[in-house]
């Protein structure tokens, strides 16, 4: 690599070596996303390529441990074509991209490394054991920061060096509280690895010399951008070698605290329940916990059932396992007291956590009786790799985003309810005179989101297979694969024909629909096609909720989950379905019309897609020639036999 440079050798033997054209090209880090023409419309915004002249190092900063080498990079793309207007860029065919190269100087070898275990989930350095014989040779270490008590025989000592966060001086002055409160909420978890006051909060003075760029500083910084796609941001920097920490920053969005607002005035609030404080310090904990080293736990919402989980006297301040889970506003469903709105102190899962990575000197017996732990309810981890995010990834349906209680069918139905009666508050709640109808259009649009979203948490328990980590003899009462028993799978489907497929099952208020208006920029000119489109916003929960069954490697799973314990196969759930979306002699709706059109066009697609097992294909044949008997006998006003007459035409035409 250095013998592709001209270098300078100087009177001591040290190289300088011309750096400044791979720091001006993309061999360090692509920045120019390699896009086929063909999706290049889906983009918000289509870079093109970079351009040499001006590309160039803007800003060389040296600090004690690092030097930041920031570069500006200019691209140009004569005939853009995004699929929406970047505001914030003047002239989308010149817009340029900034990139930080951070050059970070190694610490000493007196941190001692600690082996990851597939239990408990750390951001982990990947290492490879190429001289042993075992059949996995992975010798991961976990990412922790370096803590050492500064009495090693006490009990509960304080660190030598403590772990300080520091909340950025632009942080508004109402929530600086609420930030702190969250990082120093962490010791709670590092009481139970032996440490006192192991992570501090301090506030930036507005006169401090120093800036973010200092890796000696962990900074809570606020960003404000356009489109953002998540709340926060925990970004860390690691010895590779070892795991140790070394800086970490935390981007958190301003948008989040305009979130809190809106929640308190969706939900109201008073001072001991406050949805916009809790809501702070949940994010906060939860970025806060990445940059200790802890990865996603998306399993720690099943703790409590559906009536406990509101109780505060049964929950405390954390009614979910851990704080590194994405869940969802928890709201009370009608006459049952208000519990907390989210997590505001680590969980069971977070404090087990921490003491396995952060316990000084722990013995093989003491990592070995922590790590027997697991299979427990509340300590219970799943992470990104496992998550049910998307229709045929992964099996496990606990492993959900934005899920709720260990039984999310009840807690769903509940949530559904909820959502409806809130829904029809929503012209008294967004009455100021004068206003536009933006925001209660973007309310009502997240709540409808919301169905959708709890509706797809019960349709996943349909060919669910429970993946537990344990290792051999752990559990005698567990196996790694558990399928989702048959009668949650049963349960699953009576609420998903109840609540998303029956004909009432979509009712919306006319007086509401006329005021869901988007508000018009002034500097905007085109097409202004914006009533509510609230068929397509129906149908996409529907079908979306469907794919997640009807995927080809759920209904493969189907089969496959039979040899060793499911009992609900293809056969039925297609079945199950068709009782729910074609009843006889019910007259559908315009809403059950779109819906029993597009499941047959799924189904027709479905024959002809090769991912399906032989055992599915069956099935579906056998579920069309049932929809296509019952359109036989065309019944109802006229719409209604057109358009059986029209399935029936579908089905036919496939078929033949």
């Amino acid at each position: 690599f250095i013998g592709r440079f001209k270098s300078v050798v100087d009177e001591e033997g040290r190289y300088l070596l011309p750096f400044s054209k791979v720091f001006l090209s993309e061999m360090l880090t692509a920045v120019s996303p390699n896009i086929p023409p063909e999706y290049r419309d889906f983009l918000e915004l289509d870079l093109g390529k970079p351009d040499p002249s001006k590309t160039f190092v803007e800003k060389v900063k040296n600090y004690e441990k690092n030097t930041n080498i920031e570069v500006n990079f200019g691209f140009f793309n004569p005939m853009p074509s995004g699929s929406s207007d970047i505001y914030s860029v003047a002239d989308d065919r010149y817009t340029s991209v900034k990139m930080s190269h951070l050059f970070v100087e190694m610490p000493d070898d007196n941190f001692k490394p600690r082996l990851a275990d597939e239990r408990v989930g750390f951001y982990s350095a990947r290492i490879t054991d190429l001289s042993t014989d075992d059949s996995y040779p992975a010798r991961d270490v976990i990412n922790k920061w370096r803590l050492v008590k500064k009495d090693p025989e006490a009990e509960l000592s304080e660190p030598v060096e403590p772990i300080v966060f520091w909340v950025e001086n632009s942080t508004p002055e109402e929530i600086k509280p609420f930030v702190v409160e969250a990082i120093e909420l962490w010791n709670i978890a590092f009481e139970k690895a032996g440490f006192k006051n192991a992570v501090v909060a301090k506030i930036q003075p507005d006169d401090a010399e120093w800036d973010a760029g200092d890796v000696q500083y962990n900074v809570i910084r606020w960003a404000s951008t356009p489109s953002p796609r998540y709340s926060g941001y925990g970004p860390s920097v690691a010895n590779p070698r070892t795991g140790e920490m070394i800086a970490a920053d935390i981007v958190q969005e301003f948008n989040s605290i305009s979130y809190g607002y809106r929640l308190r005035k969706i939900w109201g609030y008073d001072e001991e329940n406050d949805p916009l404080r809790q809501w702070i310090v949940s994010l906060t904990l939860h970025e806060i916990g990445h940059t200790l080293g802890l990865r996603h736990n998306f399993k720690a919402s099943w703790l409590y059932g559906p009536t406990e989980i509101h109780d505060k006297s049964v929950t405390g301040k954390n009614h979910i396992g851990s704080v590194m889970d994405y869940d969802p506003i928890n709201i009370a469903p009608e006459g049952v007291e208000q519990g907390n709105y989210f997590p505001t102190v680590p969980g069971f899962y977070d404090i087990w956590a921490i003491a396995f990575g952060y316990t000084p000197e722990m013995s093989e017996q003491e990592r070995s009786d922590l790590l027997a732990q697991s299979t427990k309810p509340e300590l219970i981890f799943g992470t990104d790799d496992d998550a049910m995010g998307s229709p045929g990834s992964n099996t496990d349906p606990r492993n959900k985003r934005y899920d709720m209680s260990n039984d999310p069918i009840t807690y769903s139905v509940q949530r559904i309810q909820t959502i409806d009666k809130k829904i029809a508050e929503l012209p008294e709640i967004f009455n100021e005179p004068g206003s536009t109808y933006s925001e209660l259009k973007g309310t009502f649009d997240s709540l409808v989101r919301d169905k959708g979203r709890f509706l797809e948490s019960v349709a996943i328990q349909i060919g669910g297979v429970y993946s537990n980590r344990l290792v051999v003899g752990q559990d005698e009462n567990m196996t790694p694969f558990e399928v989702v028993p048959y009668s949650e799978q049963k349960r699953a489907m009576k609420v998903l024909n109840a609540e998303l497929f029956a004909n009432d099952a979509f009712t919306f208020d006319p007086e509401i629909l006329k005021l869901l208006q988007s508000e018009k920029r002034a500097a905007s000119y085109g097409n202004s096609d914006n009533d509510p489109k609230i068929h397509d916003l129906v149908l996409r929960m529907q079908m979306s909720s469907l794919s997640f069954i009807l995927h080809p490697r759920v209904m493969k799973r189907l089969s496959d989950s039979s040899q060793y314990g499911n009992e609900y196969l293809p056969n039925e759930v297609l079945e199950d379905i068709f009782n729910g979306i074609f009843v006889p002699r019910e007259i559908p709706g315009t809403f059950k019309m779109n819906l029993q059109s597009a499941y047959v066009d799924g189904l027709i697609a479905a024959m002809d897609d090769g991912s399906y097992d032989e055992i599915s294909r069956a099935a579906i044949f056998s579920s069309l020639n049932k929809i296509k008997n019952f359109t036989n006998s065309a019944y109802g006003n006229d719409m209604v036999k057109g358009h059986f007459d029209y399935l029936n035409w579908k089905i036919n035409d496939a078929l033949d």
